[in-house]
């Protein structure tokens, strides 16, 4: 399944921070496992803090939270 069929299945509180990390994704050509090597590091990267936030909010780790987004 494409990353952008994933996103629009996903559940609504997850659905804009996928596309945003779909975009970093692409942009900075960084697969989910550095991300999430980012989100544990607290490395300061926008989208890092950003999802680390998320996660927080749906109670969830960041790493849980790239997971369920990406599979």
């Amino acid at each position: 399944m494409k990353l952008h069929q994933r996103i629009r299945m996903a559940p609504p509180r997850y659905r804009l921070m996928g596309s945003r990390l779909a975009v970093h994704l692409r942009e900075q050509q960084v697969g989910r496992h550095e991300l999430v090597q980012d989100v544990i590091a607290r490395r300061s990267t926008r989208l890092a803090l950003d999802l680390d936030q998320a996660a927080g909010d749906a109670g969830l780790k960041a790493s849980t939270l790239v997971k369920r987004l990406f599979g």
